[in-house]
């Protein structure tokens, strides 16, 4: 159901504003969840997703984690981008947002076991609560990445379209 909403959301912003951005962001945050996620199952191997109806990668990637990440951090990133920050800052502000926000998620799915850490693996430690301080400064890191990234090839984008748009006349 959210990932059908930020779809909506996204392609009826592309079609109101003529840019693709919003499609853009919303794919970015697709490859963004499948690139951090599968990078940590091998080079870390410090979790495992539980069994779901629909997985893969050798039983490794449940479906809801291909889908979790852009309902989850599009919404986030729009948001930021109607501050009108600077890049940095919007980076940094994104990051933030969605660290506190997927700070709740992280630390309920260990509870029914929607994926384990592995308690033994040096690399979790220390713990804070259920989850691994790892766990959120990567994705703190990786998302304020994601962000700037996002946000340099929308503000190209833009800017190439405007050029574009004066010397059409």
């Amino acid at each position: 159901m959210a990932y059908e909403f930020v779809s909506v959301h996204a392609l009826r912003e592309c079609r109101r504003t003529g840019n693709p951005a919003a499609v853009i962001t919303l794919a970015g945050c697709f490859v963004y969840g499948l690139v951090v996620d599968i990078t940590a199952y091998y080079t870390t191997d410090s979790f495992r997703h539980g069994n779901f109806t629909v997985m893969f990668l050798n039983d490794r990637l449940p479906l809801y984690i291909a889908l979790f990440y852009p309902a989850f951090m599009y919404p986030i990133v729009m948001t930021m981008r109607r501050f009108e920050l600077t890049p940095i800052v919007e980076a940094i502000g994104t990051g933030f947002y969605a660290g506190l926000t997927y700070l709740i998620f992280d630390n309920i799915g260990p509870l029914p076991h929607w994926w384990n850490w592995d308690l033994n693996n040096s690399f979790n430690k220390p713990f804070i609560d259920s989850v691994p301080l790892n766990s959120y400064q990567w994705f703190f890191l990786f998302t304020i990445a994601f962000a700037y990234v996002v946000r340099r090839v929308r503000s190209r984008d833009v800017g190439r379209r405007a050029y574009d748009s004066r010397t059409a006349h």
